[in-house]
């Protein structure tokens, strides 16, 4: 049996799904222990995260908060593309490889070391 994704099912349990994909979510949970469990457990996230909210400071300005974090994380996106990738040298990433060859070559047998 193939299952929702996890995604679909907090959705779902939201009631934030596309109307379109609703009936199938509602048949398999209907239907499925598991996903039934996962969608009772978004819920309860759910109720518990209002609860949260309820206890946040009423002063605070949250829409520019939001566009304040928002522009942060653009900064952050626009700063990497800055960034020169790190390139790779192929000679350098190969030398240790011609380095390991030649020296599998030049291998004398135990007998001939001599101790002193």
């Amino acid at each position: 049996m193939t299952h929702p994704l996890q995604s679909d099912l907090a959705l779902y349990a939201t009631g934030d799904l596309p109307l379109w994909r609703r009936p199938v979510i509602r048949l398999h949970v209907s239907g499925c222990d598991s996903c039934r469990s996962w969608v009772e457990a978004f819920g309860a996230d759910r109720e518990s995260l209002r609860g949260l909210a309820a206890e946040m400071p009423a002063e605070v300005n949250w829409d520019r908060l939001a566009a304040e974090m928002s522009a942060n994380v653009r900064v952050g996106l626009e700063a990497g593309e800055c960034v020169a990738p790190r390139v790779r040298r192929p000679v350098l990433a190969a030398g240790w490889r011609v380095a390991a060859a030649f020296g599998s070559q030049n291998r004398r047998p135990l007998e001939s070391l001599r101790l002193i």
